[in-house]
């Protein structure tokens, strides 16, 4: 599992995209995130949709990993539309029996909900093309740049690494209670996950404290050493303004009611 985060790490960096300030980045992300819940129809959301997962694509990101990430939001979106398209409106465009109990559809939740999913899929993608194009430690340098609190960029960074130290974990000891037929029954099952769970807290707590040690040792302070950046050429403000003037254009698409 760290070895899978050091080899993600470095195929992100290397990528096109990976190449481009992360600054520019959470500018350009921000204000389309604005763009997209400001929009009052779907066109413009599902623009930068495109745009933003067609970038990947271009920088040859795996599908696989994109449709991963997109997942859960869909789903989620797909609950919003029907109880939008059950519950909201008056205008009635279809009806259906169900065991004697009459559900209607409503053109006015018809579009709500169209429009919901379109900001769901919009929103969604910024945030995956953000992460698949950015490495985190350009994340943290542009946090610190934006004049985020040390405390919170120091913390960020300890969980982002534990999260695949707990994977790691979680995954060494599922091996070694299927090893023992720990899940071989229902109610086996549900012990060894409780099992499992004790143990990785107790685990948790233990790289802590010895994490704390080690820092302590190397002088360790209660702060860590800043993050140099690079500073910004002409061609990344150039890249901004073509980036913000697209969206400029995205959002007078998304004012327009169709």
């Amino acid at each position: 599992m760290a070895d899978f985060h050091i080899l993600t790490t470095a195929a992100v960096t290397n990528s096109r995209l990976g190449r481009f300030d992360a600054r520019l980045k959470v500018v350009v992300v921000a204000v389309a995130i604005m763009v997209n819940l400001l929009s009052v129809n779907v066109v413009a959301p599902l623009l930068i949709a495109a745009a933003a997962l067609g970038s990947l694509l271009i920088s040859r990101v795996q599908v696989r990993r994109i449709l991963l990430r997109l997942g859960l939001p869909l789903v989620m979106a797909s609950v919003v539309f029907v109880t939008q398209l059950l519950l909201n409106g008056e205008t009635v465009i279809g009806q259906v029996d169900v065991f004697g109990l009459t559900i209607s559809a409503y053109a006015e939740g018809l579009e709500r909900g169209l429009l919901i999913v379109a900001r769901v899929i919009g929103g969604a993608s910024l945030v995956i093309w953000l992460s698949l194009s950015t490495p985190v430690q350009q994340l943290l340098s542009a946090s610190q740049s934006f004049r985020v609190p040390k405390v919170i960029v120091e913390i960020t960074a300890l969980m982002y690494r534990f999260i695949f130290v707990l994977l790691e974990e979680v995954i060494t000891i599922r091996q070694a209670q299927q090893m023992r037929l720990g899940y071989a029954r229902w109610r086996t099952a549900m012990k060894s996950v409780s099992v499992l769970a004790a143990s990785l807290f107790f685990r948790a707590y233990d790289r802590a404290e010895r994490l704390f040690s080690a820092m302590s040792v190397r002088g360790y302070s209660g702060s860590t050493m800043a993050i140099k950046t690079r500073t910004l050429s002409l061609t990344d403000y150039a890249a901004l303004g073509l980036a913000l003037s697209a969206l400029l254009a995205i959002y007078l698409i998304g004012r327009l009611t169709l």
